[in-house]
């Protein structure tokens, strides 16, 4: 009847394990925790961006970018932790239980097309997925329960199961690798106590002692292991003719290759994190180490693997309550990627320009190609843009601003960027009709852009913006904003254009280095000022219109700011006009010069285009 009774820990993977338990286990084995901490402080390392998804909408979208940056840098109106806790918050849950992380989205008004005013964290282990698509989680804690709709939850989660009966649950690290944390739990357990057991577990042959006196020793080595102050006296052994053996039940670390053990399993639990033994810190132990080769390939294997799931889940978590016309970036730049790129499209530019040159390709195909490379980025159109063209590198164009005096037009001069064959002067009732314009404009538009934005939402306000800009610079004239600019500007000469009978400097210019003597000969004859007088009226007219849609424009982002008026027009009509006219009048003069130097370059282009075609 006698025998030893030996006691082993199921090896099988638990069928059913809670978010808790899960968590405990991780935080017992140190490497899943420093596994955890390297990804949390790359990932909050990275700078990060919130930006319009299409970019043209960019200014558009200016204010509701500038809100959800504070919102996401701060916290909102719950937490005060900051980007970094909220990453932590995420990202532990992320990494340790089956659930993944989930956060409740509070919106204004709890309206589920409202703004979102705070973002709270939740307990992962409190949260179960309900696979309905307007109520995906519910919470429940201590006999108390919670349902939360799509707009009011934002959740991400690792590896979704696809065990029909796990169906919206994941598969976080710990899941997948348990044995491996397993075998390191064990591993330090049986190390730490072969450190604490004083002796070790096993059997002590005492040789041919008498049964009375191996008591006696036993009793005496007992009291000294308990710590009997009467028991510093150390045990002798005597009266024995063979070896007093000890037969251990374990093995000694070496025998085992403890060291060797242990860090294959770390590499197998730091693999599973998508990380590598040196992200945490450790080193191989081979016997030249670690090479920098080896380090570098290491490096780039994690910024793919683990780090850019991180970084992908953040990135998701955060989109799932932005609106939809904005993006979140982590900001990641690879200067080996960058490089690479780099050298791959001056190869591909290289090797096809004297394909180009034979006419073997065209441009439009070699721009086809590039993108199906991967080259450029997909968001670029397939057709080359309509104002793109080969630049001759020959001949370097003059700047603009080299010509005319730096008068602003405004004052009479010809302003920083005009011709010196061109002058402008000032009507005498010029302040007036600017501020009776700005008035009109204001009754007329100002009230249809407010009630379109009480209509919506205020990360919708967008839509004015643009449908206002289409009515403005489009096809199409939706709000009639065009006849409500001429109506008003109609029969005043609020400024007078006069031309120089000499002829422009720029036509000098050009005829001295492209045209023959008797294209010159032709040039000089041209009566310029009848030339030119024949679009004066076009030149003013244009003007009129180019400033007017000017003030709408910034009547529209005095009106749609994010801390703009939000009544009735007319009881806040002087404070508009006044703004108006204050940033309409401050960039006047930039406004006119820019525009009557656009229009006067068209009209040298047009006599140029008559000469050379002159025959």
């Amino acid at each position: 009847d006698i025998f030893f009774s030996r006691f082993t820990t199921p090896w099988a993977r638990p069928d059913v394990v809670s978010a808790d338990m899960w968590r405990k286990f991780v935080m017992l084995q140190p490497i899943a925790v420093d596994c955890k901490e390297s990804l949390q402080s790359s990932v909050i390392g990275f700078d990060w961006s919130v930006t319009a998804r299409d970019s043209e909408k960019r200014d558009e979208l200016k204010s509701v970018i500038k809100y959800y940056t504070k919102l996401i840098d701060k916290g909102g109106d719950y937490f005060d932790f900051g980007y970094e806790g909220l990453i932590e918050r995420v990202l532990s849950d992320f990494l340790d239980i089956p659930f993944g992380a989930g956060a409740e989205i509070g919106r204004k008004k709890d309206n589920p097309n409202g703004r979102v005013v705070w973002v709270k964290p939740m307990d992962g282990a409190t949260l179960y997925p309900t696979l309905n698509r307007k109520v995906p989680v519910i919470q429940y804690y201590n006999g108390h329960s919670a349902q939360f709709p799509s707009h009011a939850m934002s959740r991400v989660y690792m590896t979704p199961s696809t065990n029909i009966l796990r169906e919206g649950w994941g598969m976080a690290p710990p899941e997948k690798v348990y044995f491996a944390l397993e075998m390191l739990r064990r591993g330090d357990s049986y190390y730490s106590n072969l450190l604490l057991d004083t002796p070790p577990a096993g059997l002590l042959d005492l040789g041919d002692m008498e049964k009375d006196s191996a008591y006696d020793w036993a009793t005496a080595f007992r009291a000294f292991q308990a710590g009997d102050p009467s028991s510093f006296a150390i045990p002798i052994l005597y009266e024995h003719t063979t070896d007093v053996k000890f037969i251990p039940f374990g093995k000694v670390p070496n025998d085992i290759m403890y060291d060797r053990i242990t860090l294959k399993y770390a590499a197998i639990v730091t693999a599973a994190y998508g990380l590598s033994l040196g992200d945490i810190g450790l080193q191989t132990t081979s016997a030249s180490g670690e090479t920098l080769a080896g380090s570098i390939r290491q490096e780039r294997r994690s910024k793919r693997t683990g780090i850019a799931r991180a970084k992908k889940a953040i990135k998701r978590f955060m989109e799932n309550f932005l609106p939809d016309t904005l993006q979140f970036n982590i900001i990641d730049p690879d200067d080996e990627v960058n490089m690479s790129m780099g050298k791959a499209r001056l190869a591909t530019v290289t090797a096809f320009k004297p394909m180009y040159e034979m006419g073997i390709f065209s441009r439009e195909e070699m721009r086809l190609q590039m993108l199906q490379d991967g080259l450029m980025n997909k968001d670029f159109p397939e057709g080359i843009p309509e104002d793109v063209e080969p630049v001759d590198t020959g001949n370097t164009p003059e700047r603009p601003g080299s010509l005319g005096s730096s008068e602003s037009a405004a004052s009479g001069g010809q302003g920083n960027v005009r011709l010196s064959a061109i002058s402008v002067k000032k009507s005498k009732d010029f302040e007036r009709y600017v501020k009776g314009f700005v008035g009109d404009i204001v009754k007329s538009t100002g009230k249809s852009i407010i009630t379109a934005k009480k209509e919506l939402s205020e990360d919708d306000i967008y839509l004015v913006r643009s449908l206002v800009d289409t009515s403005l610079f489009g096809d199409v004239d939706s709000l009639e904003l065009i006849e409500a600019i001429k109506s008003v500007w109609k029969g005043k000469k609020w400024m007078k254009l006069s031309f120089d009978k000499s002829l422009p400097e720029e036509l000098e210019k050009f005829a001295s280095r492209n045209m023959s003597d008797d294209k010159k000969e032709k040039l000089h004859n041209v009566d310029w000022v009848s030339v030119a007088n024949e679009f004066k009226s076009d030149i003013d007219e244009g003007t009129k219109e180019f400033i007017g849609k000017s003030t709408v424009y910034l009547l529209k982002d005095i009106l749609l700011a994010e801390n703009g008026i939000d009544t009735d027009v007319e009881t806040n009509y002087d404070n508009i006009v006044k703004d108006v006219h204050k940033a309409l009048y401050g960039d006047f003069d930039s406004f006119v010069s820019a525009y009557i130097n656009l229009e006067v370059k068209n009209l040298l282009g047009r006599i140029k285009q008559e000469v050379i075609s002159y025959d």
